[in-house]
């Protein structure tokens, strides 16, 4: 009787920590419920947060991009001048040494900080430049081919 007594004392133990296993357990559900809302709510203030930042960043190369075709433009201006109309002049080293170094602003001082918007600015700014230059090319070339063959009509 004393031992029958005795356990059922410890199923009663067992049951009261059973119980309080269970209230816990409870606790527990509703806790991760609140935190899966918490990291729910979290993750979407993560996403604005992020939209709102690559919107302002974007903003700033922008701005960045143009203060530093602000000084870049005039030099290459100035630099692709020189190549076409003073190629004949006195002071050709100079103009040339000018002209390098307008090429190197554009192309160390502002290609690189061209905003990019998936490569189609850059790849529009080479096909610009090719056929710019293309031209130029052939039109001197055509230049150079008819003073030659006028040279030789004289002699």
């Amino acid at each position: 009787m004393q031992r029958v007594n005795k356990l059922d004392n410890l199923q009663e133990v067992e049951r009261l920590w059973a119980d309080k296993v269970s209230v816990k357990e409870n606790q527990y559900l509703e806790l991760s419920k609140q935190m899966e809302a918490i990291d729910k709510e979290f993750y979407h203030l993560n996403e604005e947060t992020d939209k709102a930042y690559l919107v302002a960043y974007q903003q700033y190369q922008i701005k960045a991009f143009f203060i530093r075709l602000l000084f870049v433009a005039p030099l290459l201006i100035l630099g692709i001048y020189f190549v076409v109309k003073r190629r004949q002049s006195r002071y050709w080293a100079m103009y040339l040494g000018f002209s390098l170094f307008s090429l190197y602003s554009f192309f160390f001082g502002l290609l690189p900080y061209l905003p990019y918007f998936g490569g189609y600015i850059r790849f529009a700014v080479g096909i610009v430049l090719t056929l710019g230059l293309g031209y130029y090319a052939l039109h001197e070339i055509k230049k150079y081919t008819e003073r030659k063959r006028k040279e030789l009509e004289l002699s």
